[in-house]
């Protein structure tokens, strides 16, 4: 199927669409760039229209100056395709409809329906039936089924397209049940990867089971691949994922690519439960049972250099407070705190700071928060003075740093 409006799926997996403003979405390939020889500037996409009537200057016009070319655009495409009073020029028709959809036309519907059910076995036929689906309107599924099991090129277009056909109830079984066995039937790559995305768009959480038991049977680069996958799908599920790679796998180079990249996490590129206490004693744990050295090495500096991530703005100061809750009974879990009394008194600290913050006494939940976090230093710089109370290096940093990213959300009084 020649594909003339999307990059490779994987970018566009959750892309939602505005029915209300949209009926589809539309994306430009780099081959509609290069036709108007980079330039997308306006008055260049303008003049490569009109002049050499080029459907891919509409389509960046449309794509990037919106409202602004809608008139011009729709004019044009709608005069070349009716050029000829005798037969309907098909390339610019596609177009044509295609555009009306992006600006929100419901007439579009109509004129790809035409396209697809009266001109034949045309080149724009299941694009036409792909749009029509982003739609909501699955007419053609008897149509695609003939096609895919025809085979050839096409029948890989008509997975992704069933993708959107399952999201109708009258279709979900059967689809659900042909991409589930294209995605058991090949332990390559590419092969497997276009049914699991054509099933993540109307069943995700099916897609990650049937990849996360495919990854725990699997062995050797096979489970790296399905990793890989996993990670598009549910990259939150990850940790897990590595922890059981990492356990599982006997090869040293294998096993180092389940270990995150720091930098990956504090960029946004690998879940940010990297981070969290439960991978943190993991990898606490593995540093003193690692026999690569060169691995044992990265481990320790992964810990060395941990730091809580910086909450995202968005987040609020009771959900921040919780989740420092949940930190210290976690850290407490793992013995990096000592002494109940100790503990209790922070649990008191924390539950004293909320209680205020739903009052909306900023001042007190911001000197509860305060104390716990200095509570927390004393502690951790006094380790060795012969109490009971300690505090080791991963709680202090996962107790002071969570206090300090909140007390910039309190407002005090002086």
């Amino acid at each position: 199927m020649k594909k003339l409006l999307y990059f490779f799926p994987f970018l566009f997996l959750f892309i939602s669409i505005s029915s209300s403003q949209k009926l589809w979405q539309i994306e430009p390939q780099i081959g509609n760039y290069y036709a108007v020889g980079g330039d997308t500037s306006q008055i260049n996409l303008r003049n490569e229209m009109m002049q050499r009537k080029s459907h891919s200057a509409a389509l960046l016009l449309a794509f990037h100056y919106g409202e602004t070319e809608k008139i011009l655009v729709l004019d044009s495409l709608r005069n070349w395709a009716y050029s000829d009073t005798t037969v309907l020029q098909i390339s610019p028709f596609y177009y044509y409809q295609m555009i009306r959809g992006f600006y929100g036309d419901t007439n579009a519907i109509h004129g790809m329906d035409t396209l697809i059910r009266y001109m034949g076995d045309n080149a724009y036929r299941l694009d036409g039936i792909e749009l029509l689906a982003e739609a909501g309107h699955f007419d053609y599924y008897d149509t695609l089924m003939r096609i895919y099991y025809r085979g050839g090129s096409d029948s890989v277009s008509v997975i992704s397209i069933l993708g959107y056909y399952g999201k109708s109830p009258q279709y979900r079984s059967q689809i659900t049940t042909l991409l589930s066995q294209l995605i058991h039937s090949s332990t390559k790559y590419n092969e497997y990867m276009p049914p699991a995305i054509a099933l993540a768009r109307f069943n995700l959480q099916e897609v990650v089971s049937e990849l996360n038991g495919l990854f725990e049977s699997s062995t050797d680069r096979d489970r790296e691949l399905y990793f890989t996958a996993l990670g598009i799908f549910d990259r939150n599920g990850q940790p897990e994922r590595s922890i059981f790679g990492i356990t599982h796998e006997q090869d040293i180079v294998s096993r180092f690519m389940y270990y995150p990249t720091p930098s990956a996490v504090e960029k946004s590129f690998s879940s940010y439960r990297y981070y969290e206490p439960k991978y943190l004693k993991f990898m606490y744990d593995r540093f003193l049972i690692e026999d690569s050295t060169i691995i044992k090495d990265w481990v320790g500096e992964f810990i060395y250099q941990f730091q809580p991530l910086v909450p995202n703005d968005s987040i609020s100061t009771l959900t921040l407070i919780d989740s420092l809750l949940s930190y210290k009974y976690q850290v407490a879990s793992y013995n990096w705190l000592s002494d109940s009394n100790f503990v209790n008194e922070l649990d008191s600290l924390l539950n004293n700071a909320r209680s205020y913050l739903l009052q909306s006494d900023s001042n007190n939940c911001y000197r509860q928060i305060k104390l716990f976090q200095q509570r927390v230093d004393e502690e951790y710089i006094d380790s060795l003075d012969g109490d009971t109370k300690s505090v080791n290096k991963e709680a202090w940093k996962f107790l002071y740093y969570n206090a300090q990213y909140i007390l910039p959300g309190l407002r005090v009084r002086p």
